[in-house]
């Protein structure tokens, strides 16, 4: 049962759960994904300054190369030197100085593989490697045929060709610049190795997932770094194939390409090149993040599942020990054990929630168990009531009876006045009994049937007794119930004074004292002993016993003024006993309850 719970309960956490978590996570990958599309943004604008930047720097060299050449005795020296005419000590010096500065210039950029100084209609051109070169003899011709192609309104010209140092070593991709003198008829071509200019940009930076691009005016591919993966490859093949459609695409956002693929574009114009440097990024880059976004969030949501299905264990537990509880507190009470005033520590409630249930078990019970109480006293009083009544079935034999007799005596002659007299006390008494025995009478009344009882029991009996009265006048107007005092009485007439040899006395109190009312019976009898007394109090106290004297004036006193106006019995052996109760003083009057008044 507790696991079937248990599993219901988590499945509810899980949804409530879920459901933020689900918003959080929509809400934190749209902010992931659009923190890393612009740490993506910044890393191809820096990319594309860095490539910018390092062509800015080789036009840079030509533009002071070309500066160099407004010597004339420079120029004039180098043709001397190309056309193979002697040429003396201050050319030779010229010379020198102008190969150091092509050095210096590759020297600067690792990336410069060499640089040519060739004029028009000669046969042989300057190399910052091999000085003087024969175009016959040279194993890089090809660039003379670009040169010879070129518009002659171009100034510049870039373009990728494959270049071999000499015969013997293997070709390697170069992207060539062409640069037109501006005073005389000739080029100034410098060779980049495009591989270490590509390393040397992605050394820059954390630049793994870009791809650098440079495309001419029409948008033809110049140079890329796309790696070795054929997937990607035919993407941006895809991308680039038609240029103008890729320059046209959004600055800085995503483009899809015709096979579904996204890229990020960033490009800008190089007026001194005349040539697009682009930055392309496949979606691919944004995964990184995302990834470890992910990895993230699956850690949190496995945390939060473990915190939920720990969280549904010990809501289910702390529920079952509560119903468990609940579940004793009901059986105890079924076997009469009711809950205390004042539980254990460990039965207290741990939250609100358990403070109101267990109030309202608490109080529940507790009205179920004086509701138990108020009816077993009911029954209890009706029992008595009964068994007052039923008591009076023989006296109503006898009352008859003794009228009976009574009539014969008077029908016979002689002295019988004795005989009548306690005849007609015992039919009084009889009457006094049988006429409305739950209506109470006052107390001046059950004085009188009291008297009648003493004069009856004097005659009984051998040894003579005296019965004293000390009633405040003020309390004989109270109402009392029936045969109040006479089981007191008879009491110690039976058991007290019956058993002396000489006179007997019996004192009947009735007083106030304390906002109470006393009722006392003193006599001068044997007494009893402490045995005597506690036996004759559990005669007194016990629920079973079917006695109408003292039995029962006790409990019919204890049921409507509560315990402590039971009978007390105070009693030393030899000397006598003292018998005593009482009642508030406020509820004088009200000895019954209204309803047997009427």
């Amino acid at each position: 049962m507790m696991r079937k719970f248990m599993i219901r309960r988590t499945a509810q956490y899980f949804v409530i759960m879920l459901i933020p978590m689900l918003l959080a996570f929509v809400f934190s990958s749209i902010m992931v994904v659009k923190q890393a599309d612009q740490e993506l943004q910044i890393k191809c604008e820096t990319t594309l300054s860095d490539v910018e930047n390092s062509l800015e720097t080789v036009v840079g060299s030509l533009a002071n190369l070309m500066n160099r050449f407004v010597n004339v005795s420079m120029i004039s020296s180098l043709r001397n030197l190309l056309s193979n005419e002697e040429y003396s000590f201050g050319d030779a010096v010229a010379i020198r100085c102008l190969k150091a500065f092509m050095t210096a210039v590759g020297d600067a950029h690792s990336y410069v593989e060499s640089v040519y100084l060739y004029f028009d209609g000669m046969d042989r051109f300057f190399s910052s490697e091999n000085t003087v070169v024969d175009l016959e003899s040279s194993s890089d011709q090809d660039w003379v045929d670009t040169y010879d192609s070129m518009n002659s309104d171009t100034q510049i010209l870039v373009e990728q060709r494959l270049f071999a140092r000499d015969s013997y070593s293997d070709k390697i991709n170069i992207l060539t610049v062409y640069q037109r003198m501006l005073v005389w008829d000739g080029v100034i071509v410098i060779n980049i190795n495009t591989d270490d200019f590509l390393e040397r940009i992605h050394h820059q930076g954390d630049r793994e997932s870009q791809i650098i691009l440079l495309l001419n005016e029409d948008g033809s591919l110049l140079l890329d770094d796309c790696p070795d993966d054929a997937n990607l490859q035919t993407a941006l093949t895809d991308l680039l194939a038609d240029g103008e459609g890729f320059l046209n695409g959004k600055q800085g956002g995503w483009t899809r390409s015709s096979d579904g693929c996204l890229w990020k574009i960033q490009y800008s114009w190089n007026d001194t090149l005349h040539l697009y440097q682009a930055v392309v990024a496949p979606a691919s880059a944004l995964w990184e993040a995302i990834q470890s976004f992910l990895s993230f969030f699956l850690a949190f949501f496995l945390a939060g599942c473990a915190v939920t299905i720990l969280l549904s264990w010990y809501t289910t537990r702390r529920n079952f020990e509560q119903i468990n509880y609940m579940l004793e507190l009901f059986s105890n009470a079924e076997k009469g054990i009711f809950p205390e005033a004042h539980p254990d520590a460990s039965a207290l409630p741990k939250d609100e929630y358990d403070a109101i249930m267990n109030n309202i078990l608490h109080l529940f019970l507790n009205t179920s168990y004086l509701k138990t109480q108020l009816a077993e006293k009911q029954y209890k009083q009706e029992a008595a009531e009964l068994s007052v009544l039923q008591y009076q079935i023989n006296p109503h034999f006898l009352f008859n009876t003794l009228q009976t007799v009574n009539l014969e005596i008077l029908k016979l002659s002689g002295d019988t006045r004795p005989v009548l007299d306690i005849l007609k006390k015992l039919t009084e008494i009889l009457k006094y009994s049988l006429i409305t025995p739950m209506q109470p009478v006052l107390l001046r009344e059950e004085l009188e049937y009291l008297k009648d009882y003493v004069s009856i029991q004097q005659s009984r009996t051998v040894h003579p007794f005296i019965v004293y009265y000390e009633v405040e006048d003020s309390l004989l107007d109270m109402y009392v119930f029936r045969l109040l005092l006479q089981p007191l009485l008879e009491n110690s007439i039976l058991h007290g004074i019956r058993e002396l040899k000489d006179t007997g006395y019996i004192k009947v109190r009735i007083y106030r004292n304390r906002g109470r009312i006393r009722f006392v019976v003193i006599d001068n009898g044997i007494g009893m002993d402490k045995a005597e007394v506690q036996a004759l109090y559990e005669r007194i106290n016990g629920s079973e016993s079917s006695h109408i004297g003292l039995p029962n004036v006790h409990r019919r006193i204890t049921m409507r003024y509560g315990k402590e106006s039971g009978l007390h019995i105070l009693s030393k052996k030899g000397m006598g006993t003292c018998m005593c109760f009482s009642i508030p003083a406020d509820t004088e009057g009200l000895f019954f309850c209204p309803e047997s008044k009427k």
